[in-house]
């Protein structure tokens, strides 16, 4: 019986360990945010409850304390990232760090929900605050470890978009791949010129060109 419950309250503290997982997972997947964070609280939260049931009554007090320390850290974990993904994290950061934060919030409020952007290409988190889609980032070759299908279509993007040097280049190419918005990285690219699109929003490091 020792051992069933020993290995029960070792069962709910991984679950609860899941939680975590499960929530950084969800606030930086636009596919899945909502539905796993929220998931993600649930399990959490169910953990040190359970922690402190009948399972938790064990004689070694070292089980419960991390089954219920498990659980609660789970729960926290993944609250606290889903206030960072619909709030934004109140961490200090760089005017750099907060213009591209800014952009993202402008375009989720200012753009339709399959809005999918051509972005810098060594930036990468785009769609955490916006939870739009982006056409091409460096970090995104991650995904061919879930689904290797994938990374012929990220390595040909990625190399097509690391031909481009400056804004007219990039309007172009979003054009050709009917790609409305292009996010620029002003230091790099500059703003565009008469004929390369409309600027819908600046800010002192980044801007979105409307290419239509």
């Amino acid at each position: 019986m020792r051992i069933f419950l020993a290995g029960a309250t070792g069962v709910i503290g991984a679950v609860a360990a899941l939680a975590f997982v499960v929530g950084v997972v969800a606030s930086a997947n636009r596919w899945m945010g909502e539905p796993l964070a929220a998931l993600a609280i649930v399990v959490g939260g169910a953990a040190p409850l359970l922690g402190l049931s009948g399972f938790g009554r064990l004689r070694p007090r070292l089980a419960t304390v991390t089954c219920f320390g498990a659980g609660l850290a789970g729960l926290l974990v993944a609250i606290g990232v889903r206030q960072c993904q619909i709030q934004g994290c109140p961490v200090r950061s760089s005017p750099d760090e907060e213009s591209w934060r800014d952009v993202q919030r402008w375009t989720r409020a200012n753009t339709p929900a399959g809005t999918v952007l051509l972005t810098p290409l060594k930036r990468n988190g785009f769609s955490l605050f916006s939870r739009r889609a982006t056409w091409v980032d460096w970090k995104a070759g991650s995904v061919v470890v879930l689904d290797p299908s994938l990374y012929p279509t990220w390595q040909r993007r990625y190399e097509e978009v690391s031909e481009l040097k400056n804004t007219r280049q990039l309007v172009a190419y979003a054009r050709a791949h009917q790609l409305r918005y292009v996010v620029v990285d002003l230091e790099r690219q500059g703003l565009p010129a008469m004929g390369e699109g409309v600027v819908r929003y600046s800010n002192h490091r980044f801007a979105v060109i409307d290419t239509h």
